[in-house]
């Protein structure tokens, strides 16, 4: 059985946590920023299993992403990302 494709979208400078954290689980990561222009080309390419959008402002790039469907989607806030890592740090 092949591992579950994760496409993690950011809007900022990746930040390593979420892909490591998910490699080390045994997933498949590919990272992209939610700036590239190709993004809507890349998903239909990719065809990730999950889409993980860490993003400021979801409504910005809602365009890019309305097409997507039935694709099961994660949408993190900075906030949710914050509490994230300080969990991590309290483990």
């Amino acid at each position: 059985m092949s591992a579950l494709k994760i496409l993690l979208i950011e809007d900022r400078a990746t930040d390593p946590l979420l892909a490591e954290m998910s490699i080390t689980h045994g997933y498949s990561v590919m990272t992209m920023t939610a700036s590239d222009s190709h993004m809507p080309i890349l998903i239909l390419a990719n065809k990730p299993d999950l889409i993980i959008f860490n993003i400021h402002s979801f409504g910005k790039y809602y365009h890019a992403i309305q097409y997507l469907g039935a694709l099961p989607l994660v949408i993190l806030s900075d906030a949710a990302i914050t509490r994230f890592k300080e969990q991590q740090r309290l483990q």
